[in-house]
């Protein structure tokens, strides 16, 4: 895969933050479906970058909001 191809896997975390916080991202679902139909691949299956990547995925929403405002890491 190409350094330009990665671009829709750097997406993946921001549709599953989400799902995770019943937040709709129907642009960016789209386009990683469109992406993937194009290279035949699932990219919400088949990425490394998720939420435990980022070192976010073991937070709650309040640990998150903490962190984005206040930078304390939990």
């Amino acid at each position: 895969m190409r350094n330009k191809d990665l671009t829709y896997l750097k997406d993946c975390p921001i549709a599953v933050l989400g799902v995770k916080f019943s937040v709709p991202t129907p642009i960016i679902d789209a386009m990683i479906v469109i992406g993937g139909a194009f290279h035949e691949k699932s990219f919400f299956e088949e990425t490394r970058y998720n939420l435990d990547y980022l070192g976010i995925g073991h937070m709650t929403k309040r640990q998150l909001l903490d962190y984005l405002y206040e930078g304390r890491y939990l």
